[in-house]
């Protein structure tokens, strides 16, 4: 959460560059005039209004200053300017406010955007303006070319070229207008559920000393962007004068927070209470509280969270997955010769997967983060990874040129079974090769990870056994040394064991001897262990019984964190398992009897001609329906058996990517496993139903 105050031009390395900012810059100067023009009189009167309060703050502020060298704080004029300083102080806070939460302004300070509000608009009407004749000329260009090699599109076709002509300009525009409110939306969302590591960190360090400054400092070190560069924003503002001291910086931030998360700023003035408090119950009292409010407040969210996705989740169901899937049970049912293939292509394979992908990357938006796991560096070399996606466009292809070698051999004699599977060598080429590099590129990471999240899982239990032997008054080696006995076949306690020997062979400082070059910790990915294990070094300096009960409440801290984590799965849990069985068991089959179906009719109807509604109307009741292929020949069985084959493909992969980020929030590697495992479940229960539904069918 980003502090209000100085811009963020008040410090290196404070910016984001993309291909917004790029884009906005370009506009600007290709369209842009002058800035004073671009502002309007809403914007000019609401900075006008904030430079005032400013300006009388900084009066008053400097007054206050000046009456506290002068007067005692007995004395009533000390009174009087310290009553003006604080009233200047609240006139400005809520002006300054009012600046910040301007949608627009607040969104670029937020995503610390280096442009300005009025260059928006500018980038959106030039993409409105250059959008228009690209389009037109590339339809005219589409169209010539289909012309000159002899096809000719229907009408239907040509309204929706046009139709997309005209939408997709003022659609675009309107995107990149709302695109930073829209991003920095989708951030604060991700960060929210983040916010228990940062207080959990803050505390860590208030434990050992309750000074705010260290506590900012080793949460800022320790946790992910962008609440990292806003904890260091709080810090720069005072060294770049525009508050006069850390709290006064850090309740601006935490009142400012409150925008987005009543609980947080509710933590974070805890976390303040704390660095004020003379004893040490207080700073505890103080410190537990802030872990309470924060994990309830996290609590809430997620569930909240999970209660919401029920609409949007059936609605992704319904419409996204089983409408395509009853639409594509029909087609044999339906009037869908060789005129018709052109738009089943579209309806099947590019529009239901587009809106599908479209609406789940929504939903996706509005999932609150979570912390993040353990960062794995990806052991493979460029030259590795490009010969692993060389061998996967490798695989593609050989399954291309199998099916067409496959239907170049086949008559109208052929078999109708024969027929329907022609296409499974392009649709398994496809899905293996979506395998083969996802397994590749992840599987070392993937083991990797999940022995750190093993130790992580087990790391508060056996916290709670060191801090209960270094309160009993042992050395630390040799608490390190009777825990990672009882803790014997477990990964912490492996780990506790190296810790240990390798504080025997190296005689140096503990620190040193664990995070130094040949230290045990120096490179282990778990930011958790590392900075939790920093902070036992530095306790067991203070007597053993405050060392001990430290590192105890550290541990509850952070079991409490993992059972939020267990909780927020647990939540979850029903939706994912409804739409993965879709995705890899109920698809595949539903897919699989169509294409068995079509055959079938296909072999029945097309040497009968049309039946019509005359013949039928006595037996069935059925209104105006030509059933049969009338004067269009049928769509080729291994084209149509090709159009669902991508269709179901497409559509496992949106089901795995929705299900995994649900679970995991944004996690590459946990979706390139999730592809591994699941997809080729889709591909052999499709497969397999081809084949018994076509000998039970046709």
């Amino acid at each position: 959460m980003p502090s209000s105050g100085q811009s963020m031009k008040s410090g290196a390395g404070f910016y984001n560059k993309n291909w917004f900012t790029s884009g906005c810059e370009l506009a600007t100067k290709l369209m842009g005039k002058d800035r004073g023009k671009k502002k309007n009189l809403y914007d000019e009167k609401r900075d006008r209004e904030f430079e005032n309060a400013k300006n009388k703050f900084e009066k008053a502020k400097s007054e206050f200053k000046e009456a506290k060298k002068k007067y005692q704080k007995s004395d009533e004029r000390y009174w009087d300017e310290e009553n003006r300083f604080h009233l200047n102080q609240d006139k400005f806070i809520n002006a300054k406010i009012k600046y910040e939460k301007h949608e627009l302004n607040f969104s670029l300070k937020y995503l610390r955007y280096d442009i300005e509000p009025y260059q928006v608009p500018i980038f959106s009407n030039f993409a409105l303006i250059v959008l228009f004749p690209f389009l037109i000329f590339l339809d005219v260009s589409l169209i010539a070319l289909l012309n000159l090699i002899g096809y000719e599109l229907s009408n239907l076709i040509l309204f929706i070229i046009a139709l997309v002509t005209l939408l997709t300009p003022p659609i675009t525009a309107s995107m990149i207008l709302r695109y930073p409110m829209n991003k920095a939306r989708k951030v604060q969302v991700k960060t929210l559920g983040r916010l228990p590591e940062t207080i959990n960190y803050m505390s860590m360090s208030m434990y050992l000393n309750p000074s705010l400054n260290t506590a900012i400092e080793f949460a800022s070190d320790n946790v992910d962007e962008p609440l990292s560069t806003n904890l260091k924003k709080i810090l720069w503002n005072v060294y770049i004068r525009e508050f006069d001291s850390i709290e006064e910086s850090f309740l601006d931030f935490a009142f400012f927070c409150g925008e987005f998360s009543e609980e947080f700023k509710r933590a974070l003035y805890n976390i303040r209470n704390a660095a004020i408090e003379k004893t040490k119950e207080g700073i505890h009292r103080a410190l537990d509280t802030a872990n309470d409010v924060i994990l309830e407040g996290t609590k809430r969210q997620m569930e909240g969270f999970a209660n919401s996705l029920t609409g949007p989740t059936m609605v992704l169901f319904s419409l996204g997955i089983m409408l395509p899937m009853i639409v594509g049970a029909l087609l044999p049912l339906l009037q869908v010769g060789a005129n018709s293939l052109p738009m089943i292509i579209i309806l099947m394979d590019i529009l239901f997967p587009g809106v599908t992908f479209l609406y789940a990357f929504h939903i996706l938006g509005n999932r609150p983060g979570t912390s993040v796991p353990p960062m794995i560096p990806n052991p493979l070399s460029r030259k590795k990874r490009t010969l692993i996606l060389a061998t996967s466009i490798f695989i593609f292809f050989l399954g291309l040129v199998l099916s067409i070698l496959w239907m170049r051999t086949l008559t109208s004699e052929s078999d109708a079974l024969i027929r329907s599977l022609t296409p499974l060598p392009v649709i398994w080429g496809a899905g293996m090769a979506v395998v083969n590099y996802a397994h590749r590129t992840s599987k070392h990471q993937k083991r990797k990870r999940e022995l750190i999240m093993k130790m992580e899982d087990e790391f508060p239990d056996a916290l709670y056994h060191l801090g209960s032997r270094i309160a009993e008054g042992k050395a630390f080696e040799d608490s390190l040394r009777s825990t990672s006995k009882t803790l014997e076949g477990t990964h912490i306690g492996r780990l506790y064991r190296q810790m240990f020997y390798n504080l025997q062979v190296v005689r140096s400082t503990l620190k040193d001897a664990l995070f130094g070059p040949m230290g045990i910790l120096s490179d282990l990915p778990s930011r958790t262990i590392r900075a939790t294990m920093g902070t036992v070094i530095e306790s067991i300096k203070k007597d053993a019984s405050t060392a001990g009960a430290t590192i105890i409440k550290i541990s509850r801290y952070l079991r409490d964190l993992k059972s939020v984590e267990k909780e927020i799965d647990n939540n979850l849990s029903g939706i994912r398992s409804m739409m993965l069985t879709t995705g890899s068991i109920f698809g595949p089959l539903i897919m699989g009897i169509t294409t068995a179906l079509y055959l079938m009719l296909t072999e029945n109807l097309s040497n009968i001609g049309p039946i019509t509604s005359d013949e039928t109307a006595g037996v069935a009741g059925f209104g105006a329906f030509e059933l049969g292929f009338g004067e269009s020949a049928p769509i080729p069985a291994e084209i149509f058996s090709l159009i669902i084959g991508v269709y179901l493909l497409f559509t496992a992969l949106i089901i795995i990517y929705f299900c995994t980020n649900i679970r995991y929030g944004d996690d590459k590697v946990e979706v390139k496993v999730a592809f591994a495992r699941t997809l080729p479940v889709t591909l052999v229960v499709f497969t397999f139903t081809i084949i018994v539904a076509n000998m039970m069918l046709v």
